[in-house]
Protein backbone atom coordinates (compact mmCIF):
# COMPACT_ATOMS: atom_id res chain seq x y z
CA UNK A 1 0.00 0.00 0.00
CA UNK A 2 1.40 3.56 -0.96
CA UNK A 3 0.84 6.31 1.64
CA UNK A 4 0.41 9.14 -0.11
CA UNK A 5 0.64 12.67 1.27
CA UNK A 6 -0.52 15.26 -2.59
CA UNK A 7 -3.17 14.54 -4.46
CA UNK A 8 -0.28 14.67 -7.81
CA UNK A 9 1.47 11.48 -6.29
CA UNK A 10 -1.70 9.28 -7.05
CA UNK A 11 -1.49 8.00 -10.68
CA UNK A 12 -5.12 6.38 -11.09
CA UNK A 13 -4.15 4.21 -14.06
CA UNK A 14 -8.09 3.46 -15.93
CA UNK A 15 -9.88 4.84 -12.77
CA UNK A 16 -10.10 4.23 -8.84
CA UNK A 17 -12.78 3.03 -6.28
CA UNK A 18 -12.47 5.59 -3.14
CA UNK A 19 -13.54 5.22 0.23
CA UNK A 20 -13.27 8.71 2.52
CA UNK A 21 -13.59 9.48 5.49
CA UNK A 22 -11.35 10.33 9.22
CA UNK A 23 -11.42 6.29 9.77
CA UNK A 24 -10.32 7.09 13.82
CA UNK A 25 -10.10 4.20 15.06
CA UNK A 26 -10.35 1.88 11.87
CA UNK A 27 -13.46 0.41 13.49
CA UNK A 28 -16.24 -2.35 12.72
CA UNK A 29 -18.13 0.46 10.45
CA UNK A 30 -14.87 1.28 8.76
CA UNK A 31 -13.87 -2.04 8.06
CA UNK A 32 -16.91 -2.58 6.13
CA UNK A 33 -16.34 0.14 3.96
CA UNK A 34 -12.84 -0.96 3.23
CA UNK A 35 -13.78 -4.31 2.70
CA UNK A 36 -16.59 -3.22 -0.02
CA UNK A 37 -13.49 -0.34 -1.40
CA UNK A 38 -11.47 -3.60 -1.79
CA UNK A 39 -13.98 -5.40 -3.29
CA UNK A 40 -15.04 -3.46 -5.77
CA UNK A 41 -11.35 -2.50 -6.56
CA UNK A 42 -11.05 -6.78 -7.64
CA UNK A 43 -14.05 -7.27 -9.67
CA UNK A 44 -13.65 -3.79 -11.30
CA UNK A 45 -9.79 -4.42 -12.01
CA UNK A 46 -8.97 -0.74 -10.81
CA UNK A 47 -7.45 0.73 -8.51
CA UNK A 48 -8.50 1.13 -4.24
CA UNK A 49 -7.75 5.12 -2.64
CA UNK A 50 -8.77 5.48 0.60
CA UNK A 51 -9.22 9.38 1.07
CA UNK A 52 -8.79 10.96 4.76
CA UNK A 53 -7.65 13.81 6.44
CA UNK A 54 -4.86 15.23 8.53
CA UNK A 55 -5.29 16.42 11.13
CA UNK A 56 -9.08 15.42 11.66
CA UNK A 57 -11.41 18.11 10.38
CA UNK A 58 -13.13 18.51 13.90
CA UNK A 59 -9.71 19.23 15.37
CA UNK A 60 -9.88 22.61 13.22
CA UNK A 61 -13.37 23.16 12.91
CA UNK A 62 -14.54 22.78 16.78
CA UNK A 63 -16.39 24.91 18.55
CA UNK A 64 -13.06 26.70 20.76
CA UNK A 65 -15.22 26.68 23.74
CA UNK A 66 -15.68 23.13 24.01
CA UNK A 67 -13.26 20.36 24.69
CA UNK A 68 -10.94 19.32 21.91
CA UNK A 69 -11.50 15.81 20.40
CA UNK A 70 -9.66 12.87 21.61
CA UNK A 71 -8.19 10.54 19.07
CA UNK A 72 -8.47 6.91 19.10
CA UNK A 73 -5.88 6.52 16.20
CA UNK A 74 -3.07 8.49 14.65
CA UNK A 75 -1.93 8.16 11.12
CA UNK A 76 0.62 5.44 12.15
CA UNK A 77 -1.85 3.41 13.87
CA UNK A 78 -4.38 3.83 10.87
CA UNK A 79 -1.35 2.54 8.46
CA UNK A 80 -0.44 0.07 11.08
CA UNK A 81 -4.16 -1.62 11.10
CA UNK A 82 -5.38 -0.68 7.45
CA UNK A 83 -2.30 -3.01 6.42
CA UNK A 84 -2.86 -5.86 8.56
CA UNK A 85 -6.60 -6.27 7.29
CA UNK A 86 -6.64 -5.41 4.26
CA UNK A 87 -4.78 -5.37 0.58
CA UNK A 88 -5.17 -1.58 -0.26
CA UNK A 89 -3.58 0.29 -3.16
CA UNK A 90 -3.37 3.76 -2.12
CA UNK A 91 -3.76 5.20 1.71
CA UNK A 92 -4.10 8.88 0.80
CA UNK A 93 -3.63 11.69 3.16
CA UNK A 94 -4.65 15.55 2.55
CA UNK A 95 -3.93 17.91 4.82
CA UNK A 96 -6.99 19.53 6.23
CA UNK A 97 -6.43 23.36 6.77
CA UNK A 98 -8.53 25.83 6.51
CA UNK A 99 -8.29 26.85 3.24
CA UNK A 100 -9.43 23.66 2.38
CA UNK A 101 -12.16 23.16 4.65
CA UNK A 102 -13.74 25.93 2.44
CA UNK A 103 -13.89 24.07 -0.14
CA UNK A 104 -17.67 23.14 -1.36
CA UNK A 105 -18.94 19.92 -2.20
CA UNK A 106 -19.17 20.72 -5.56
CA UNK A 107 -15.43 21.47 -6.45
CA UNK A 108 -14.23 18.78 -4.01
CA UNK A 109 -16.47 16.29 -6.12
CA UNK A 110 -15.79 17.75 -9.35
CA UNK A 111 -11.35 18.76 -8.76
CA UNK A 112 -10.26 16.26 -6.71
CA UNK A 113 -12.31 12.65 -7.07
CA UNK A 114 -13.39 13.41 -10.78
CA UNK A 115 -9.96 15.39 -12.40
CA UNK A 116 -7.51 14.12 -9.41
CA UNK A 117 -8.66 10.48 -8.78
CA UNK A 118 -10.65 9.14 -11.87
CA UNK A 119 -13.31 8.03 -9.42
CA UNK A 120 -15.04 5.29 -10.62
CA UNK A 121 -17.16 4.57 -7.65
CA UNK A 122 -17.07 6.16 -4.36
CA UNK A 123 -17.61 4.32 -0.89
CA UNK A 124 -18.95 6.42 1.32
CA UNK A 125 -20.59 5.92 4.91
CA UNK A 126 -24.57 6.36 5.42
CA UNK A 127 -24.21 9.77 6.85
CA UNK A 128 -20.82 10.66 5.25
CA UNK A 129 -20.90 14.65 4.92
CA UNK A 130 -18.54 16.66 3.28
CA UNK A 131 -17.52 19.88 1.42
CA UNK A 132 -17.95 23.72 3.17
CA UNK A 133 -20.79 23.63 5.81
CA UNK A 134 -21.02 19.96 5.61
CA UNK A 135 -23.45 20.58 2.59
CA UNK A 136 -22.22 17.88 0.85
CA UNK A 137 -24.24 14.32 1.69
CA UNK A 138 -25.18 10.87 0.26
CA UNK A 139 -27.79 12.55 -2.23
CA UNK A 140 -25.58 14.82 -3.26
CA UNK A 141 -22.74 12.41 -4.18
CA UNK A 142 -25.47 9.72 -5.99
CA UNK A 143 -26.68 13.18 -7.78
CA UNK A 144 -23.21 14.31 -9.24
CA UNK A 145 -22.12 10.47 -9.94
CA UNK A 146 -25.06 10.12 -12.38
CA UNK A 147 -24.04 13.37 -13.96
CA UNK A 148 -19.93 13.04 -13.67
CA UNK A 149 -19.83 8.99 -14.56
CA UNK A 150 -19.33 7.11 -11.59
CA UNK A 151 -21.36 5.41 -9.23
CA UNK A 152 -21.77 5.64 -5.25
CA UNK A 153 -22.51 2.89 -2.42
CA UNK A 154 -23.54 4.17 0.87
CA UNK A 155 -22.51 1.47 3.48
CA UNK A 156 -24.48 0.99 6.95
CA UNK A 157 -25.03 1.42 9.90
CA UNK A 158 -23.45 -1.35 11.48
CA UNK A 159 -25.56 -2.06 14.56
CA UNK A 160 -24.33 -2.94 17.94
CA UNK A 161 -26.69 -3.48 20.68
CA UNK A 162 -29.03 -1.76 18.88
CA UNK A 163 -27.02 1.65 18.62
CA UNK A 164 -24.79 2.37 15.41
CA UNK A 165 -20.94 1.74 15.24
CA UNK A 166 -19.27 5.15 15.72
CA UNK A 167 -15.70 6.34 16.97
CA UNK A 168 -17.75 8.77 19.61
CA UNK A 169 -19.24 5.43 21.34
CA UNK A 170 -16.14 3.70 20.89
CA UNK A 171 -14.08 7.04 22.62
CA UNK A 172 -16.56 6.86 25.22
CA UNK A 173 -16.28 3.08 26.39
CA UNK A 174 -12.39 3.99 26.68
CA UNK A 175 -12.79 6.75 28.59
CA UNK A 176 -15.50 5.07 31.03
CA UNK A 177 -13.28 2.60 32.06
CA UNK A 178 -14.80 -0.01 29.52
CA UNK A 179 -12.03 -1.72 27.04
CA UNK A 180 -13.68 -5.31 26.63
CA UNK A 181 -16.31 -3.08 24.88
CA UNK A 182 -14.25 -0.74 22.95
CA UNK A 183 -12.24 -3.03 22.20
CA UNK A 184 -15.67 -5.09 20.94
CA UNK A 185 -16.49 -2.39 18.85
CA UNK A 186 -13.33 -2.01 17.11
CA UNK A 187 -13.01 -5.10 16.00
CA UNK A 188 -9.20 -5.48 17.03
CA UNK A 189 -7.19 -4.46 20.45
CA UNK A 190 -6.80 -0.57 21.16
CA UNK A 191 -3.83 1.11 20.17
CA UNK A 192 -1.10 3.19 21.25
CA UNK A 193 1.98 4.08 19.00
CA UNK A 194 4.71 6.30 20.40
CA UNK A 195 8.52 6.85 20.67
CA UNK A 196 10.17 4.94 23.69
CA UNK A 197 11.63 8.16 25.88
CA UNK A 198 14.03 7.38 28.87
CA UNK A 199 12.62 7.28 32.34
CA UNK A 200 13.73 7.12 35.47
CA UNK A 201 14.10 2.87 35.79
CA UNK A 202 11.83 2.28 38.64
CA UNK A 203 10.78 -1.12 36.45
CA UNK A 204 14.60 -2.12 36.49
CA UNK A 205 15.08 -2.06 39.82
CA UNK A 206 12.21 -4.17 40.36
CA UNK A 207 13.76 -6.35 37.91
CA UNK A 208 10.35 -5.72 35.31
CA UNK A 209 12.32 -3.31 33.25
CA UNK A 210 10.00 -1.07 30.85
CA UNK A 211 9.69 1.19 27.34
CA UNK A 212 8.12 4.10 28.28
CA UNK A 213 6.10 5.23 25.21
CA UNK A 214 5.46 8.75 24.44
CA UNK A 215 2.55 9.05 21.76
CA UNK A 216 3.73 11.19 18.86
CA UNK A 217 0.04 13.66 19.54
CA UNK A 218 -1.12 15.32 22.76
CA UNK A 219 -4.74 14.42 21.94
CA UNK A 220 -4.55 10.57 21.66
CA UNK A 221 -7.03 9.25 23.79
CA UNK A 222 -4.78 7.21 26.78
CA UNK A 223 -7.20 3.70 28.42
CA UNK A 224 -7.85 4.46 31.91
CA UNK A 225 -5.02 4.06 34.44
CA UNK A 226 -4.26 0.25 35.22
CA UNK A 227 -2.01 -2.73 33.97
CA UNK A 228 -2.94 -4.42 30.85
CA UNK A 229 -2.17 -7.40 29.01
CA UNK A 230 -0.76 -5.97 25.59
CA UNK A 231 1.09 -6.83 22.59
CA UNK A 232 4.75 -4.42 21.30
CA UNK A 233 5.42 -4.31 17.61
CA UNK A 234 8.17 -2.92 16.43
CA UNK A 235 11.26 -3.52 13.62
CA UNK A 236 9.29 -6.62 12.50
CA UNK A 237 8.57 -8.44 15.83
CA UNK A 238 5.47 -8.81 18.47
CA UNK A 239 5.90 -9.27 21.88
CA UNK A 240 3.39 -9.77 24.58
CA UNK A 241 3.80 -7.65 27.49
CA UNK A 242 2.24 -6.22 30.41
CA UNK A 243 1.32 -2.30 30.00
CA UNK A 244 1.18 0.24 33.04
CA UNK A 245 -0.33 3.74 32.45
CA UNK A 246 -0.47 5.82 35.66
CA UNK A 247 1.16 8.43 37.57
CA UNK A 248 3.93 5.88 39.56
CA UNK A 249 1.90 6.82 43.09
CA UNK A 250 4.14 4.18 44.84
CA UNK A 251 6.99 6.39 44.08
CA UNK A 252 5.83 9.81 44.83
CA UNK A 253 7.10 10.43 41.61
CA UNK A 254 4.11 13.71 41.09
CA UNK A 255 4.00 13.15 37.45
CA UNK A 256 1.78 15.62 35.87
CA UNK A 257 0.55 13.24 33.17
CA UNK A 258 0.00 9.48 33.03
CA UNK A 259 2.76 7.33 31.89
CA UNK A 260 2.45 4.62 29.38
CA UNK A 261 5.18 1.77 30.11
CA UNK A 262 5.45 -1.43 28.87
CA UNK A 263 7.67 -4.97 30.29
CA UNK A 264 8.28 -7.16 27.57
CA UNK A 265 7.94 -10.83 28.42
CA UNK A 266 10.02 -12.52 25.91
CA UNK A 267 12.57 -9.83 24.90
CA UNK A 268 15.76 -10.88 25.14
CA UNK A 269 17.47 -8.09 23.55
CA UNK A 270 19.62 -4.75 25.77
CA UNK A 271 17.00 -2.61 26.85
CA UNK A 272 18.94 0.55 25.68
CA UNK A 273 18.26 -0.58 21.97
CA UNK A 274 14.43 0.37 22.54
CA UNK A 275 15.51 4.19 22.71
CA UNK A 276 14.14 6.12 20.22
CA UNK A 277 12.30 3.50 18.58
CA UNK A 278 8.64 3.45 17.72
CA UNK A 279 6.51 1.43 19.28
CA UNK A 280 2.64 -0.04 18.55
CA UNK A 281 1.00 -1.06 21.37
CA UNK A 282 -2.15 -3.39 21.51
CA UNK A 283 -4.49 -3.40 24.34
CA UNK A 284 -5.91 -6.56 25.12
CA UNK A 285 -7.47 -7.08 28.82
CA UNK A 286 -7.55 -5.03 31.65
CA UNK A 287 -6.04 -6.29 34.54
CA UNK A 288 -6.59 -4.27 37.38
CA UNK A 289 -6.13 -1.20 38.39
CA UNK A 290 -3.38 1.15 39.39
CA UNK A 291 -3.12 0.66 43.21
CA UNK A 292 -0.26 2.69 45.66
CA UNK A 293 1.45 0.08 47.33
CA UNK A 294 3.56 0.43 50.79
CA UNK A 295 6.66 -0.41 49.62
CA UNK A 296 8.43 -1.33 46.21
CA UNK A 297 8.58 -4.74 47.41
CA UNK A 298 4.74 -5.08 48.19
CA UNK A 299 4.48 -3.55 43.93
CA UNK A 300 7.30 -6.33 42.95
CA UNK A 301 5.10 -8.90 44.43
CA UNK A 302 2.11 -7.56 42.46
CA UNK A 303 3.90 -7.70 39.35
CA UNK A 304 4.61 -10.96 39.61
CA UNK A 305 0.83 -11.66 39.99
CA UNK A 306 -0.15 -9.36 37.07
CA UNK A 307 2.83 -11.57 34.93
CA UNK A 308 1.12 -14.72 35.70
CA UNK A 309 -1.82 -13.10 34.89
CA UNK A 310 -1.43 -12.23 32.08
CA UNK A 311 0.47 -15.34 30.75
CA UNK A 312 -2.59 -17.31 32.16
CA UNK A 313 -5.09 -15.13 29.56
CA UNK A 314 -2.54 -15.30 26.89
CA UNK A 315 -2.37 -19.30 26.73
CA UNK A 316 -6.27 -19.12 26.00
CA UNK A 317 -6.07 -15.95 23.13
Amino acid sequence: MDILRRLDAVNPGNGTIVTIGSFDGIHRGHQALLQETERLATTQQLKSVLLTFDPHPQILLRDKTRPGIRLLSTLEEKEFLINRLFDLDAFLVLDFTAGFSEMTAKEFVTDILVQKLQAKHVVVGYDHRFGHDRAGDVDFLKTEGAELGFAVTAMGPIMENGHPMSSTRIRDAIQGNDLDLANRLLGHPYTVYGTVVRGKGRGRALNYPTANIQPPIPNKLIPARGVYLAKASFDGHRHFGMCNIGIRPTFEDELSHDIVEINLFDWNGDENSLYDKTLLIEFYQKIRAEKTFASPRDLKDQLGKDKEECLKIIENL
